[in-house]
């Protein structure tokens, strides 16, 4: 029973279930990305303009609107949540599974496919991904499959480039221009590495161009028009030319950056990637035999390296650079992986003996650098070079390191014994057993370091059916707009600050704490902390303060309460 389609599905549905969802909503949002789109979706759903993105009340034009929409969905089903926000992502990422399944099959066969999908759903990037409420995991859906639906294509001369086109269409509306020009440069070299470039004019292209036209462009121009063309030029300018011209908000990175990052993403099946190279190397320019070649499994393997050259080259020359970037990669890094192992497990690879031991060493080695790494992050081997900046509530989590060590030890104990299927298979229980336990608990551990949700819990219970103002001086970040649901006013100069707390109306301020040492000795009287928090991404804790109509206003109820 489980070499059927239906079983496979169902193992990679409970996989993903285990790795993605318990305490999806459980962390705090992560600024900046998280807080914004969260943000900008509640508002969005507050206003009932489906068109227009805000943030703070203010256009947005970082970011197409297709993950908006689909938080607001989940916002009405769940409410307005971090689970909600979250949602969209982690639903893309397990459709994303089951597409890459498919597309192991349609290249290659079952057991390829499924392991395939085993990678994808248990490697490190991916989970992120899927508890990350940005559109990246959309990215990665619509990607895959516009590349999956054009090997239909391509391998069965048929409409299959229709359905291309609409996955094309949607990748735009959830990320912007990236969502074609990645598919379409990853097809030209592929094309051109098959002298078969004339196959850009294939049968049903002009059906296809129409569908992408219809899905693709109602929104930018109608946003457009909304916005007299403001939404669309910083969208384009700000957002893609500078952004790949110059670094943009400090990330940056050396060419080899995503190097790193990959090493990490991958984890722990980045084990692999040495034998990984070499048989894409060897299979895409030899085949392994004129059979394979016969049957397009060369064919297959060719496109999945130019899928992973074209992303990689892309992103490791645009100047702005973050991890997430290379994302829609990983199907492809995914596919050779299995398809290596699968080989290997039939005989029809053959690897050097140091290979697997060595791979299984790195494993062991990874554990122990990630219970260091825990332990030095936590405060219990001090270093200069954290500047003092530590956390604790991690250093509980130093045992997870014994996750990749104790898979290492079974795998070679499998290795050893000759049964190859063992050893993959202690590999994968190892990849979800630490991924869910990363995701499931280990991050929940940095919400006491994350200030907006406490500071925001202490402004009045009733605070949204009051006529209140609030603002932020020498601190701001996104995610204090999602838990405080109105507009936080910039007041960083700290007359402007002193000016907002003497308004007569309440006004609650969220200040950095050597702001506040600026500004106490001039606040008016009767200016109140409520709470003081410390803030992650500043180092620095942050403070609400209730100017003196908001004091009395808090004094009066409390006065009734006690009543």
């Amino acid at each position: 029973m489980f070499h059927h389609r239906a079983s496979h599905y169902l193992l990679l549905a409970l996989v993903w279930a285990i790795t993605s969802l318990p305490n999806l909503g459980d962390p705090l949002l992560w600024d900046i990305d998280e807080g914004l789109n969260a943000t900008a979706a509640a508002e969005m759903l507050e206003s009932g303009n489906f068109i227009v993105p805000t943030f703070n009340y203010q256009l947005r034009s970082a970011k197409p609107v297709l993950l908006y929409w689909l938080q607001c969905g989940a916002y009405q089903l769940l409410g307005v949540n971090e689970l909600s926000a979250r949602l969209p992502s982690a639903v893309a990422v397990l459709l994303t599974t089951w597409l890459v399944y498919e597309l192991g099959r349609w290249m290659f066969d079952r057991l390829t496919a499924f392991l395939a999908g085993l990678i994808l759903v248990s490697c490190v990037s991916v989970q992120g991904a899927a508890h990350f409420a940005n559109p990246d995991g959309l990215l990665l859906l619509f990607t895959t499959a516009t590349i999956g639906f054009y090997w239909l294509a391509w391998q069965r001369a048929s409409g299959w480039i229709v359905a291309s086109a609409a996955a094309a269409a949607l990748a735009v509306l959830a990320k912007g221009p990236v969502g074609l020009l990645l598919p379409g440069a990853i097809v030209v070299l592929f094309l051109l590495w098959q002298r078969q470039l004339r196959r850009l004019f294939c049968p049903y292209l002009g059906e296809a161009i129409l569908v992408f036209l219809l899905l693709a462009l109602p929104w930018y121009v109608w946003v457009s028009v909304e916005t007299k063309g403001v939404w669309l030029r910083e969208f384009w300018f700000t957002h893609h030319l500078q952004r790949a011209g110059r670094p943009m908000e400090n990330h940056s990175g050396s060419p080899l950056y995503y190097v790193g990052i990959l090493m990490v993403g991958l984890f722990p099946w980045v084990i692999f990637l040495g034998p990984t190279v070499w048989y894409a190397v060897r299979r895409s320019v030899t085949g392994s035999s004129s059979s394979e070649t016969a049957n397009g499994q060369q064919a297959a393997i060719r496109l999945l390296v130019c899928w992973f050259a074209v992303v990689f080259v892309f992103f490791s020359l645009m100047q702005t650079k973050l991890p997430n970037y290379i994302l829609p990669l990983y199907p492809s890094l995914t596919l050779l992986t299995a398809r290596t192992l699968t080989d290997w497990l039939r005989g029809d690879y053959r690897l050097p003996v140091w290979v697997m031991p060595l791979a299984l060493g790195c494993l062991a080695i990874s554990g122990i650098g990630v219970s260091l790494a825990l332990l030095v992050v936590g405060g219990t081997i001090s270093t200069p070079l954290l500047r003092g900046h530590v956390f604790p509530e991690l250093g509980a989590w130093t045992w997870l390191g014994a996750v990749p060590l104790m898979g290492a030890v079974v795998a070679a104990w499998m290795l050893g014994r000759g049964q190859r299927n063992g050893f993959v298979a202690a590999v994968a229980v190892t990849a979800v057993v630490f991924v869910s336990l990363v995701t499931g608990g280990a991050l929940s551990a940095m919400n006491g370091y994350k200030a907006n949700a406490a500071l925001a819990a202490a402004l009045p219970e009733d605070q949204l059916r009051q006529d209140i103002r609030l603002g932020a001086s020498a601190y701001f970040q996104p995610s204090i707009v999602f838990y405080c649901r109105r507009e936080v006013r910039k007041v960083d100069v700290p007359e402007s600050a002193l000016e907002f707390l003497r308004r007569p109306l309440p006004a609650y301020l969220f200040v950095s704490e050597p702001q506040w040492r600026i500004l106490e000795a001039r606040v008016p009287t009767g200016t109140v902390v409520l709470a003081r928090r410390p803030d992650l991404y500043s180092g620095r804790h942050i403070l609400v303060v209730a100017n003196p109509a908001a004091g009395s206003s808090l004094a009066a109820r409390e006065q009734t309460s006690a009543r």
